[in-house]
């Protein structure tokens, strides 16, 4: 079960136990090793396992899931975050010429690279960005955007990444490359993106530092009025690739899981949903419920089962709650539909005592109502579709399930909805209408 946890906590309990772990394990190395005899091993253990223990105890302090995630941008996509990322590491190396010569802190550092070369070249360029990328943008930033507006989302998980290097001197680069970072990952919901981009970065300083033998900027040997001129001309470049490519980006498709292990429900809904927006069942997180139901309207069961889900993955999920409504029953089944004769009730026992119940009944109006939530970053929005009929008093059909052989909906030609083909239910069904409404929702928001 998720706990709930706002960005303080989200930041401070993964840094917490960074830090706790890194200090005990510091502190256990001293006793068997002097500073210039740890071996490399030790060392990229010391840095690994912290972010490690980090990764395993947010995740359970928060009862968050994590989910298969080898996905990549489209090739456009794709290249165009490489190339716009040089004029931004050309900004923070130009920015770090700025500044005063590396502190003695960082010595340990370049120590590591040039007395463990292989080890060094494992932690910084392979262990890094995995493990890196991993806690502040997939866990931390990930789920930040199931709570805040992205921008806000962004800065805080770059604020993290930045006071997690502990020092000004990488803090500064950190700071800049984690929002570029972390604006990729927004549009992209791509871990492996991030990585790659990380892996540039690291491999790239880890090759600077091992030839030249220093954490220094090379590019404070140039005149500072070149340095500025530079600046700006990086700048200007990144400000306008990262136009370009923000309106590239807002145009990819988002992915929507679905909160339901109903595979007809699922067919209709993809069925319903034009091409260019991604639904996938929740099964394809690992999850296979059960989801909450213990809301007593349908709005409330919807609205419940879509944000279980979401909380639990940081993701963006859609959720339905159908309910047959008879006036004679005084709106039942309703929010029972699927439980009308008991909790382990098949849907031929839902039909049968429906059928009893209305044995004696002449006025046999009905209405079908699907409520469908969205819930997409961090707001969730609500979308009702109806269809009024009458409950047959014999089933009638092969097709449909649920109550489908007993609804005969009024705009049709007195089948019931078992009779009809998928085709031509979903023209008028209450899903049908539920959808329309959230695919022009959709549609809205991608036009804009």
């Amino acid at each position: 079960m998720t706990r709930d946890y706002n960005a303080l906590t989200l930041v401070l309990v993964p840094l917490g136990a960074l830090l706790a772990t890194a200090l005990l394990l510091q502190a256990a190395v001293s006793l068997f090793y002097t500073p210039d005899s740890v071996p490399g091993f030790v060392m990229a253990l010391v840095y690994a396992l912290p972010l490690t223990v980090a990764i395993w105890w947010t995740l359970r302090r928060f009862g968050i899931r994590l989910y298969p995630d080898f996905s990549l941008p489209p090739p456009k996509v794709f290249w165009g975050i490489v190339v716009l990322y040089i004029p931004l590491m050309w900004i923070v190396e130009i920015i770090s010429s700025f500044l005063p010569p590396t502190g003695k802190s960082l010595e340990a550092v370049l120590n590591f690279i040039t007395d463990h070369p292989g080890w060094s070249f494992l932690t910084i360029v392979i262990l890094a960005p995995l493990l890196e990328e991993l806690l502040f943008r997939r866990i931390i930033l990930h789920f930040l955007l199931k709570k805040y507006p992205p921008a806000r989302a962004v800065v805080i998980s770059a604020l993290a990444f930045a006071f997690f290097h502990f020092n000004i001197w990488q803090g500064i680069g950190a700071l800049i490359l984690g929002l570029y970072l972390g604006y990729v990952y927004w549009r992209t919901r791509s871990y492996w993106m991030t990585v790659f981009l990380h892996f540039i970065t690291n491999a790239t300083g880890f090759w600077s530092i091992y030839i030249h033998q220093s954490l220094d900027s090379t590019a404070s040997q140039v005149p500072w009025e070149a340095r500025l001129a530079a600046l700006t001309l990086s700048a200007a470049l990144f400000y306008w690739g990262i136009r370009r490519l923000d309106r590239l980006m807002a145009r990819l498709p988002r992915t929507y899981y679905l909160a339901s292990g109903n595979p007809h429900k699922i067919r209709e809904l993809k069925a319903l949903i034009p091409e260019g927006y991604r639904i996938r069942p929740m099964t394809d997180l690992g999850f296979e419920g059960p989801l909450p139901e213990t809301g007593r309207t349908l709005e409330e069961n919807s609205r419940q089962k879509a944000l279980y889900l979401a909380r639990l993955y940081g993701v963006d999920t859609l959720a339905d709650d159908t309910g047959l409504e008879t006036e004679a029953l005084d709106g039942k089944p309703g929010v029972h539909t699927a439980r009308f004769a008991g909790p382990d009730a098949d849907d031929a026992k839902n039909r049968a005592l429906l059928l009893e119940k209305l044995k004696e009944v002449d006025n046999r109006r009905a209405r079908f109502r699907t409520v469908i939530t969205l819930s997409e970053g961090h707001r969730v929005y609500q979308f009702e579709g109806k269809a009024e009929g009458h409950i047959a008093r014999v089933p009638a059909g092969e097709g449909g399930f649920g109550y489908d052989p007993l609804f005969v909906p009024d705009e049709g030609d007195g089948r019931t909805y078992a009779e009809m083909t998928e085709e031509e239910k979903n023209r008028t069904s209450h899903r049908a209408k539920a959808v329309r409404q959230l695919v022009e929702f959709l549609r809205r928001r991608f036009s804009a």
